[in-house]
């Protein structure tokens, strides 16, 4: 899979984890909480392309988290 491929499947998989956690939110966040930081800081794809890292926010006054995919679940 050539780098620009990898990085629109990358991109596709944040777009699509992030409108579900949308969804799923009970209560829309707060201006200040939305403002506050990006729930999303930094996407990136293991050289194989097996694995897809994304730093995120799980919630408002929490620190950034690492979450590990196996591309092949996705």
């Amino acid at each position: 899979m050539s780098g620009v491929m990898k990085r629109v499947v990358a991109s596709s998989i944040v777009l699509a984890l992030s409108l579900h956690a949308a969804a799923a939110a009970l209560e829309p966040p707060t201006l200040e909480e939305f403002a506050l930081r990006p729930l999303v800081r930094d996407v990136d794809l293991s050289p194989s392309g097996e694995h897809l890292a994304i730093m995120r926010l799980p919630g408002p006054g929490q620190n950034y988290v690492v979450d590990i995919y196996e591309t092949a679940r996705l």
